[in-house]
């Protein structure tokens, strides 16, 4: 029997889950392109169930996809150039088992000991072959200089195939929160290793039509009598279509409400019960601790949602570009920085209160 996730991967055969068919198809439009692209999503906002749909879709495909992730190697795989290579091949060797145990047992090679040696596998082994590669979670990759190398393979690996001069991956696509084009590894020194990059814009973010799509197929066995168009629209209204919020919302409604309070009503209530309730939710716990480690982000918040400051959204001031890729803020009315969503806004008006009223710590705004 289905539900709604609220942790994890969703699955479509246990989940109720939103039809993403057409964002799908879009980032199919890149692949097929041939395009080296980073898709950034703020923390919980489906990236990871976007790459197993997407690993379906490409096995259907005459493309031959390989699904990595930099998260479970740790810091280890970053130590220097011949350790990364030694498990990014093991890992891509993992990844095709299942599917191509012939071409798996081709990536295994103990003589890749540098990029250097990397790239030219790489370019043997992608001869005649449409390998697409998904790379999750490279935030784990802590922006070294180890990472910088391996991009700057795939950049120059990229630019050798546009000229005819080499073979590389059809596609690559990295995921994660932070944007690797621009990278300071030193005080006002920025390096571009991915500046081969074509702009994602792909809104991934779920649109009341899209969230209709997942309350039409629970209406199918529950029967609750739900005006689908009216629930999914205020449901989009507290969310703006972050994908771990509507999950949540439907989830608390579908096991502590009763079948016909599938309302406007309901959604009303249950969004601020959630909001209020963050007992257990990684998504909270990620903006508190943001908050706390980072004074800038909690002045510039606190700036805009207590104070009414008139701040305007520009992606290339740090602490914008930060509270941006954490999901805190979007770009809004005539260019203003506005809080994502009005659950959002209401966790951090709770959070603010409790920092005013000293329930959390003796420091105030005053001291920051």
């Amino acid at each position: 029997m289905r539900e709604f996730n609220v942790t994890g991967i969703c699955v479509p055969d246990e989940h109720y889950m939103v039809n993403i068919e057409e964002k799908l198809e879009h980032i199919m439009s890149f692949i097929n392109s041939g395009d080296y692209f980073t898709i950034n999503l703020s923390p919980q906002f489906g990236k990871t169930t976007t790459l197993n749909l997407l690993e379906r879709l490409l096995a259907s495909t005459e493309y031959i996809c390989m699904n990595l992730s930099f998260k479970n190697e740790g810091s280890s795989m970053f130590e220097n150039g011949g350790v990364f290579c030694e498990k990014f091949i093991t890992q891509i060797a993992n990844a095709l088992n299942c599917t191509n145990k012939d071409l798996a047992n081709q990536w295994i090679d103990k003589s890749i000991t540098d990029f250097r040696s990397l790239r030219r596998h790489i370019d043997r082994l992608c001869e005649d072959k449409k390998i697409v590669l998904l790379i999750d979670d490279i935030d784990h990759a802590n922006l070294n200089t180890v990472f910088l190398q391996f991009l700057s393979m795939l950049r120059i690996l990229f630019q050798e195939r546009t000229v005819g001069n080499a073979n590389s991956f059809h596609s690559v696509i990295l995921v994660g929160v932070h944007d690797v084009k621009n990278i300071k590894l030193e005080e006002e020194h920025y390096y571009a290793p991915w500046n081969i990059a074509t702009c994602f814009d792909v809104d991934m973010s779920f649109s009341p039509l899209e969230i209709a799509t997942m309350l039409a197929a629970y209406e199918e066995g529950h029967n609750t009598g739900m005006n689908i168009t009216a629930v999914s629209d205020e449901i989009y209204r507290f969310t703006s279509g972050h994908p771990h919020l509507i999950s949540r919302i439907c989830r608390f409604m579908d096991e502590n409400v009763n079948s016909g309070d599938w309302t406007v009503e309901g959604v009303q209530s249950v969004a601020h019960v959630i909001a209020s309730d963050g007992d257990g939710c990684v998504l909270y716990d990620n903006i508190s601790k943001s908050l706390e480690n980072d004074n800038d982000i909690y002045k510039f918040i606190y700036d805009v949602l207590v104070v009414g400051v008139a701040m305007s959204f520009c992606f290339y001031e740090s602490t914008n570009k930060k509270c941006h890729e954490l999901g805190l803020i979007v770009r809004g009315s005539f260019g203003l920085v506005e809080i994502s969503n009005k659950i959002f806004e209401i966790v951090l008006t709770n959070y603010f209160d409790l920092k005013q009223n000293g329930l959390q710590k003796e420091d105030d705004y005053a001291e920051i």
